[in-house]
């Protein structure tokens, strides 16, 4: 597993499969719960990204176990 980086400002934490499962899905309860955080209220994805993590969640299903 890959570890989380941490500054005063900012927490990079690895992807799973269950983290792109929920924003895939919209669940943005689980998606922050996963973040240990609230979503604010918005576009179920960032402007662009829906190819990248519809991309991102077959690549898990096809990788089973494997962090990205």
């Amino acid at each position: 597993m890959l570890p989380t980086i941490e500054t005063a400002r900012l927490s990079l934490r690895p992807v799973n499969a269950a983290l792109i499962d929920a924003l895939v899905l919209g669940d943005r309860a689980a998606f922050g719960a996963l973040l240990g955080g609230e979503l604010p209220p918005g576009d179920r994805f960032p402007p662009l990204t829906q190819d990248f993590f519809e991309y991102m969640r077959s690549w898990f299903t096809d990788h089973p176990g494997e962090d990205a």
